[in-house]
């Protein structure tokens, strides 16, 4: 069951101007996979470097799972629970708000955002609606609505969420700090690298979470094939494909407008 809320006019205004509303699109790129995905928040940075604590804020799925961040995450990151399918689309319902299937694709700066932003990816039936908004104090209401929804859920019977996977995220090192070694017990991610425009990523399975956050903690270089390497990382939350598709297709869409 998916979220049917359709677009209706919001009527509301803000600081930040407001183009016209955005599509909801549908991604071909699925086919006929069914993904469980409803909705998902993530925190876009604009050097990537975003730390290893923050990544998604929220995700649900059709199935009741619901991983989230919240408050005083610093006490309990990563938390997630079982709110049943029932559950989960009541949620996803309260979510899909008319104003927020309303809103433009990109709230703020265009393309790369120069401070942080907020990507929501919302699902309405077999159609996707992605905003992302540059973090400020006039977003519009409607995002706003749906913002703090998020942020406030929680759960009482919610666990510590258990990745699957890890993404390490390698940028190239620019200070004179000394790097160090790549860890002996972590796999070698030597030709595994692919860095583009100064960035590369490499998949790891959950179990080396310990070793690479304590890495990054320390804030050294790492050193992979003589080459120095900025790391942090980010917890890979289920159906990442899924969002990565919405992604490109919304890319695609803005390509097609210029």
């Amino acid at each position: 069951m998916t979220a049917t809320a359709r677009p209706t006019a919001t009527g509301t205004t803000s600081a930040i101007p407001l183009g016209p509303p955005g599509p909801a699109l549908e991604v071909a790129e699925l086919g006929q996979s069914e993904p469980q995905l409803l909705c998902m928040m993530v925190v876009q940075r604009p050097d990537r470097m975003a730390g290893h604590r923050d990544n998604p804020l929220f995700a649900l799925y059709a199935d009741g799972r619901v991983i989230f961040t919240p408050r005083g995450s610093g006490k309990r990151p990563g938390q997630q629970a079982q709110l049943g399918a029932d559950g989960a689309e009541a949620l996803a319902r309260k979510l899909a708000t008319r104003g927020f299937a309303d809103l433009p694709h990109e709230i703020g700066a265009r393309g790369r955002f120069a401070y942080e932003a907020i990507e929501i990816v919302m699902r309405y039936d077999q159609r996707w609606k992605r905003v992302v908004a540059q973090w400020g104090p006039d977003l519009p209401p409607a995002f706003m609505a749906t913002l703090k929804q998020i942020k406030a859920f929680d759960h009482p019977s919610a666990e510590p969420w258990q990745p699957d996977q890890i993404l390490a995220m390698f940028s190239m090192a620019t200070g004179k700090a000394p790097a160090v070694p790549w860890p002996a017990d972590l796999p070698s991610p030597a030709g595994g690298i692919n860095v583009i425009k100064g960035f590369g990523s490499l998949r790891l399975d959950a179990e080396h979470e310990p070793t690479v956050r304590a890495l990054v903690d320390a804030g050294k270089p790492v050193r992979v094939e003589r080459r120095a390497y900025q790391l942090t990382y980010s917890r890979v939350p289920p159906e990442l494909e899924t969002l990565n598709a919405v992604r490109r297709a919304f890319i695609q869409w803005r390509a097609d407008q210029d």
